[in-house]
């Protein structure tokens, strides 16, 4: 399932990455001197995240609700 909210934080990460001066991009992601973060690893990180929040917050509004 994709969340409107995880989509435009995605999108603003690959803008801000796509139009930064310090990274060059490639096929496949960007660089940053011997830094590399595929797009692939990107998305990854951002739906480890947005899942990792939803799991804190589902357990915050548990415990005010118990």
């Amino acid at each position: 399932m994709v969340f409107i909210v995880e989509t435009y934080l995605l999108a603003c990460l690959v803008h801000m990455f796509s139009n930064h001066k310090d990274y060059i991009k490639v096929r496949e992601g960007i660089k940053q001197s011997d830094l590399y973060m595929s797009w692939r690893s990107i998305h990854q990180d951002v739906r480890r995240a947005v899942d990792w929040v939803h799991i804190k917050v589902g357990t915050f509004y548990i415990k005010l609700n118990a």
